[in-house]
């Protein structure tokens, strides 16, 4: 899953969970070869890919040449012609994962040698969620802005499952700088951010 953040980033991680795979997340700013190392060493079976990635990087082409058996999938406007019209709507997915079964590889940046694969299961983040709703004061009228990228672990967890658990609204920005920062604040419904010291740094 390779995208920045947005709404679809949330819906395509479920997706792929609810099809039975598991989700490799990376870093929209990756390098070609940080993403072909990446994809060799998980054993990819399909890649996702926003626009704004591939118009950056030609991981479509290059994945292709690499690795030809991996299907790749567009994570755009061109996403809803790939899915077609339909007579008739597509069976629901029945399958339900169990805790222990693996729901995300992290990978550190893997730019020489290999890189080195994190495995999370179900229970990983069920387990982190259930202590994180002690620590964070998150409810159904709050509003969170996403700015920490969501291929972090942390993000993920605080910035999207979290908001998600406690049915709290998410806001994402198409450009991270001062301006769309600013506008978010004035106009959004913004009551929360999750940060690190460096971003708390850079906006003071």
């Amino acid at each position: 899953l390779l995208a920045e953040n947005r709404p679809e980033w949330g819906i395509t991680y479920f997706g792929i969970l609810k099809a039975g795979a598991v989700v490799v997340p990376v870093d929209h700013e990756a390098s070609l070869d940080e993403v072909l190392n990446i994809a060799r060493w998980a054993g990819l079976k399909a890649a996702v890919v926003s626009d704004k990635v591939q118009h950056r990087i030609d991981v479509r082409g290059s994945l292709a040449a690499a690795l030809p058996e991996v299907k790749l999938l567009p994570l755009g406007e061109e996403s809803y012609a790939l899915a077609g019209p339909r007579a008739e709507p597509l069976p629901p997915l029945l399958l339900s994962a169990r805790g222990e079964e693996m729901a995300s590889l992290i990978f550190t940046s893997g730019t020489t040698g290999r890189p080195k694969g994190v495995m999370l299961s179900h229970r990983n983040f069920t387990s982190l969620l259930a202590k994180m709703s002690a620590v964070f004061d998150v409810d159904k009228p709050d509003g969170l802005l996403s700015v920490l990228p969501l291929h972090h672990t942390f993000e993920f967890s605080a910035g999207l499952l979290m908001p998600l658990m406690r049915g709290a609204q998410i806001t994402y920005l198409p450009d991270i700088n001062s301006d769309s920062l600013a506008q978010a604040f004035r106009e959004g419904h913004i009551t929360g951010m999750v940060g690190v010291p460096a971003l708390y740094q850079l906006l003071y």
